[in-house]
């Protein structure tokens, strides 16, 4: 049957679609309240913003538009006497303008024009024979004029200077002038074209400042081009006029021609470049705006002239206004600025109105919460009064199950204990239930396990008292134990790998069982569900646990009058533990007659040659991390762990007097046990390693590391002989060697791993855990065991 087709008999659908509309009402009016209100100021906020933007942004085109009249306007009156001076001198010319009077007239023209139009730079005519006159600007404030007459001999420069006070003060010739004036441009465009002329931008080489040509031909009687007047008019003003407008305009304004060549800018020093061939004009790319420059390609490509852009994520407001009407030429005038400079206010404005949105639906908000909240504290009080009438007859239930168990102290009754177990599990909420017993011989036997999942019961498993030393003085110190995490906890985690990560128990809640204040057993709550528990405080599991101490109490009594408890232990070696089965004891002694024989045929070598030591044990340390060997400690920040290490081992070894330690790159072996030393060798090599456990623990974990060591222990015959030419030394093999280095490579980073051997020589003196049988080379199967400490 799937999912879908389930139908739960016990629910009412009345109450249920009663229960949906409740919450709909209480919950959902509420919200779609404040919902509604926050779109409402949202849309209303973000309309508002959206208006006054547009707004913004047509004053900006309307602000374009009136700086585009003022440049226009400024550029007429600072070009328009350039234009009228073109007119003027060609009128003021006579029929034939290389005559004295025609000379006479025009220069007196031109330096009135200079002394009154400051941005005229200068006034000049050419005839078609190539004579030349120029009245020029010069730096003293006044001006210069320049005269060539071309005779048979060739052309003759003059030059009158002036002083400040315009009067003439020298004459001099220059014959090393070959400037003719019939080939520059200005000249053969106003021949070929009628009207006024204007050449294009280009630096004058003396004042070493942008400027313009303007020129016009003189015709007379029908005579066309009998001269040609020409006016040089300086456009450095054009820069001046733009910065004063920068302040009003807040952004950068320019103007530049059609393919880019830029002819004013409001910073007038980085309108001109020095190059290899001289001064030129920057173009719109060389001033260093790439947003400029950006938005000036788009105006060529797409071609508008007012524009929101966005470049490397910043918007833009851009402007261009042509002003060919002022100088009849493609130039524009561009105005770049961040939209935020004209859109600030708005965002603020739309800031305060967003503040203001928040606070009236936080008001909202609060309001809905708290109707929300009675209703919820309704519900919850609802839904508690029924949970507890449930829960309250399901726990007049359980105790009237529990009444039934009448012969729970029985011990021969093992129908109502295991009853008694599915009863608590079901209160508590638990996985898994188990009553246990204390045995003063064993440690703690288990008198039944119920798991809920299987339904299954277990019984006669035992904790011996060796495995689990701190949680068996608590069991029998009668106290109630909560271990949240069994492979954490010190006091269960030496028995997790063998027994809880076994059942699957993650979690522990011991009630103990006590008669006269003195424990019998415990109780275990595995993995208890808190939230689902009937019975939260374990009222009823201590219940049971009164309930158990009379049957426990009868047990004890029965093994004491059997004969069975607190007997004396027989004289002799103490039997091997219950914890090893019989077929790894078979491996055990199959194993210690191999050695046997091993120790008998190395008795029998040459001994001057290789000596066999049969009593020998070997420690072998191995180190896990190189990096971390190479760490500072927390202490000693100049000293690396392993000179720690090496230091911590020489001195275990020393003061255990052993006699034969070796380093080998990340290896450490130590050997006890040659000759008549072979009694109580196992012992000293023990101390050795609790103590090199316990304080390389500790280096490593001041370095900020878990233990990046392991170490294994095995007891037989090794080999040993002096080796090398001329650098001898005693060097050790053999089976035990290689034994212990496998145990070591196989067990956990910080533990000790003991070969079967080593353990028959130290079981009565330390204490061990069994970790079980593994497969070492070249002995076949051996069971190995976990050194925890001495005793």
């Amino acid at each position: 049957m799937g999912n879908a087709e389930i139908v739960d008999i016990v629910a009412d659908p009345g109450e249920e679609r009663r229960a949906l509309w409740r919450r709909l009402l209480r919950y959902g009016v509420p919200i779609g309240m404040i919902v509604l209100i926050t779109a409402g100021l949202v849309a209303s906020t973000l309309y508002t913003n959206a208006m006054n933007r547009k707004d913004v942004l047509g004053f900006s085109r309307d602000f374009i538009d009136v700086l585009n009249q003022q440049v226009n306007s400024e550029l007429r009156a600072h070009l328009q006497p350039a234009r009228l001076a073109a007119g003027n001198l060609s009128a003021a010319l006579p029929d034939e303008p290389w005559s004295a009077a025609g000379r006479e007239t025009f220069e007196r023209i031109a330096l009135d024009i200079l002394r009154r139009t400051p941005q005229l730079a200068s006034a000049y005519f050419a005839t078609p024979e190539g004579q030349f006159l120029m009245v020029r600007r010069n730096p003293e404030g006044s001006a210069d004029t320049k005269r060539i007459e071309r005779t048979a001999e060739g052309p003759a420069v003059t030059w009158l200077r002036r002083d400040r006070s315009w009067s003439v003060v020298g004459e001099e010739s220059d014959p090393e002038d070959r400037y003719d004036p019939r080939a520059r441009g200005w000249y053969q465009d106003a021949i070929a074209n009628p009207g006024v002329r204007w050449s294009d931008v280009y630096t004058f080489f003396t004042d070493r400042t942008p400027g313009i040509t303007v020129s016009s031909a003189v015709d007379r009687n029908g005579q066309t081009g009998i001269a040609v007047v020409g006016v040089d008019i300086f456009l450095n003003s054009l820069s001046d006029i733009l910065a004063a407008l920068e302040a009003r305009a807040r952004g950068t304004l320019a103007i530049v021609s059609a393919d880019g060549q830029v002819i004013a800018f409001h910073q007038p020093e980085k309108v001109l470049v020095e190059t290899e061939s001289g001064l030129r004009s920057r173009t719109v790319r060389e001033l260093g705006l790439p947003a400029l420059a950006e938005a000036f390609d788009r105006m060529r490509v797409e071609g508008a002239d007012h524009a929101v852009v966005e470049i490397d994520d910043t918007r833009y407001i851009f402007g261009a206004a042509s002003l060919r009407d002022a100088v009849s030429r493609d130039w524009w005038l561009l105005l770049l600025a961040p939209e935020e400079t004209y859109l600030g206010f708005v965002t603020a404005n739309g800031r305060r109105g967003l503040i203001v949105s928040g606070v009236v639906v936080g008001l909202a908000i609060i309001l809905a919460v708290f109707l929300g909240y009675q209703g919820m504290a309704s519900d919850r009080i609802a839904r508690e009064t029924k949970t507890l009438r449930r829960t309250f007859t399901t726990y007049r239930q359980l105790l009237a199950d529990l009444a039934g168990a009448s012969h729970l102290s029985d011990p021969a009754d093992e129908r109502d204990l295991r009853r008694a177990g599915e009863i608590l599990a079901r209160a508590e909420a638990a996985r898994r239930v188990s009553f246990w017993r204390i045995d003063r011989d064993r440690g703690l036997v288990c008198l039944d396990a119920f798991e809920t999942d299987s339904r299954g019961h277990v019984a006669g498993i035992v904790l011996e008292s060796a495995d689990c030393p701190a949680l068996l003085e608590e069991v029998r110190a009668g106290a109630m134990i909560d271990v949240a995490d069994t492979a954490s906890d010190p006091r269960t985690a030496a028995i997790h790998s063998t027994y809880f990560q076994a059942v699957g128990t993650g979690a522990v809640y011991s009630v103990p069982i006590l008669m006269a204040d003195r424990a019998l057993g415990a109780i275990w709550i595995e993995d208890p569900d808190a939230k689902r528990a009937i019975t939260v405080n374990h009222n009823l599991t201590r219940s049971v646990a009164n309930m158990l101490s009379t049957r426990l109490q009868s047990v004890a009594a029965a093994e004491r009058r059997n004969g069975s408890v607190a007997h004396a232990r027989p004289s002799g070696p103490p039997p091997r533990p219950s914890a090893l089965p019989d077929g790894a004891a078979r491996q055990s002694m199959s194993l210690l007659e191999k050695r046997a024989a091993l120790q008998q045929a190395g008795g029998k070598a040459p001994a001057a040659s290789t000596s066999v030591f049969p009593g020998a044990t070997v420690l072998y340390l191995k180190l896990l991390n190189d990096r971390a060997l190479v760490a500072r400690s927390a202490e000693q920040a100049d000293a690396a762990i392993i000179r720690k290490v090496v230091a911590a081992f020489e001195e275990a070894a020393n003061r255990n007097e052993i006699p034969y330690v070796k380093f080998l790159t990340d290896q450490i072996l130590a050997i006890d046990g040659f000759g008549e030393q072979g009694e109580g060798a196992a012992e000293r090599l023990v101390d050795v390693a609790l103590d090199v456990r316990e304080r390389l623990t500790a280096v490593f974990l001041s370095a900020g590391q878990g233990p990046q060591f392991a170490m294994g222990i095995d007891s037989g015959p090794v080999f040993g002989a002096v080796v090398g030419a001329e650098d001898q030394v005693f060097n050790v093999w053999g089976e035990a060697v290689r034994v212990a280095k496998q145990l070591a490579e196989t067990t956990e980073p910080g533990s000790i791993q003991v070969s079967e051997t080593s353990y028959e020589r130290l079981r009565e003196s330390c204490i061990f855990r069994r970790r079980g049988a593994f497969y070492f080379e070249p002995i076949g199967e051996m069971a190995t065991f976990s050194l925890r400490g001495r005793v």
